[in-house]
C-alpha cells in the first residue's frame, strides 16, 4: 500500500530512528492542518502526539511510503498498544495532503511529561533523552 506518512518525532531526518524511512521519498516539511498536542515521554527519548488535545499545529516531515512500509512502521510503533495510526490532513508545500500519523494509544503504559507541550520535536530533546537514559541504565546496573 502506497501512502503518505507525517513523521513528527524520532523518524525525522537526523534523528535516532530515521533509518526506518531512509529509503522512502521525502516530500518536505509539513504541519498538521488541525490542532493536536505533543509531549515528550518521561525520558525525553521520543514524543507522543495526542489527538484529543486541540492545542497547536504539529510540525514534522512528510514522506511517501511504498511497498508496505506502513505495516513495518505499525510494528515499530507498537500498534495498537503504544500508538494508533490515523489518516489526517497535513499541509506540505502549500498543498493539503492526507497522511498517516501515529498518536499515543490510551492503553500506552509509558508516562509522558504533560507539563511541557511542544509543537516540534527537536534534536536537543533527543540528545538529552539519550544522556538521561544512559545515566538511568548505569544507576540501574544495566551497563
Amino acid at each position: 500500500m502506497n501512502c503518505y506518512l507525517f513523521a513528527y518525532g524520532s523518524m525525522k531526518k537526523d534523528f535516532i530512528n530515521h533509518d526506518r524511512l531512509i529509503n522512502e521519498k521525502f516530500i518536505g516539511n509539513a504541519i498538521t492542518k488541525n490542532k493536536y498536542n505533543m509531549y515528550p515521554d518521561s525520558l525525553y527519548l521520543f514524543p507522543y502526539g495526542i489527538e484529543d488535545e486541540k492545542v497547536q499545529h504539529l510540525k514534522g516531515e512528510l514522506y511517501f511510503l511504498e511497498n508496505g512500509t506502513i505495516k513495518n512502521i505499525d510494528i515499530f510503533e507498537g500498534v495498537p498498544n503504544f500508538y494508533y495510526r490515523k489518516l489526517i490532513p497535513v499541509i506540505c508545500n502549500d498543498i493539503e495532503i492526507k497522511a498517516y500519523i501515529y498518536f499515543r494509544a490510551f492503553s500506552n503504559p509509558n508516562s509522558f511529561e504533560n507539563q511541557l507541550p511542544i509543537d516540534s520535536w527537536k534534536k536537543r530533546f533527543e540528545d538529552f533523552g539519550v544522556k538521561l537514559s544512559e545515566i538511568f541504565n548505569v544507576i540501574k546496573g544495566y551497563k
